[in-house]
């Protein structure tokens, strides 16, 4: 993950696990199951004839991410307003300033933006609820190190934390609401850039496994037929 993080490898290129392998100085064992595991996270994806490969983001990966964070983050900010918040203001203002004083793209900007959303889901004390978090961010980490947010769209970390100490539950969400969509995922949803991907053909096999989990996860919901 982190060799795809950094740029070594960018959507399109495919992986051998092979040669990672050697790379690595390890079996191929481990290499295969942490490709099954970034399959899950939508990371990488396995096409007949072709092989593993970096997936390349479509319009619909970066809604998604975007739908995803707004759910969590709007029920962890709701849990921590006010009191929570003004406890931990020196820390969170530490962590607020390196998000502000990043440059305006980079994966320097991602992770200094993770780290500051990921304290404050982690103040809610719910372990479920941070999973969630740190697996939406970690496909951040690749969907949106290309995109460049212009200074007029970047709003103030610091000034949201001081914002967060209100007490009132439904303007706390409702700020960080604004906050999220107005990020790297909605510039990027409004200027198209990225494409959706081909459509799938009625009856064609799902390529990517969150894809294969829905199918499965439906046939196990759906009425008996006894």
């Amino acid at each position: 993950f982190e060799q795809i993080a950094s740029g070594r490898w960018v959507p399109g290129d495919v992986l051998n696990r092979r040669s990672i392998a050697q790379e690595l100085g390890i079996s191929v064992s481990p290499v295969g199951e942490a490709v099954l595991q970034l399959e899950l996270e939508g990371v990488l994806e396995t096409v007949p004839r072709k092989g593993t490969r970096v997936r390349r983001p479509s319009h619909r990966d970066v809604w998604g991410l975007l739908i995803t964070r707004i759910a969590i983050e709007c029920q962890a900010i709701r849990m921590v307003c006010g009191a929570p918040v003004d406890a931990a203001a020196d820390h969170l203002t530490t962590l607020a300033r390196a998000v502000d004083a990043a440059p305006a793209a980079g994966p320097l900007l991602i992770r200094a933006d993770v780290a500051f959303h990921r304290a404050l889901v982690a103040m809610t004390e719910c372990p479920s609820l941070l999973w969630h978090f740190d697996r939406i961010a970690r496909q951040g980490l690749l969907l949106l190190r290309a995109i460049n947010i212009p200074a007029q769209r970047r709003m103030s970390h610091v000034a949201l934390v001081e914002r967060l100490c209100t007490e009132d539950p439904d303007q706390a969400e409702a700020l960080m609401r604004e906050h999220i969509q107005s990020n790297k995922a909605a510039l990027a949803l409004e200027r198209g850039l990225y494409e959706d991907t081909e459509p799938q053909r009625l009856g064609q096999s799902p390529q990517h496994p969150q894809q294969r989990m829905a199918r499965s996860m439906e046939h196990l919901l759906s009425p008996s037929r006894d």
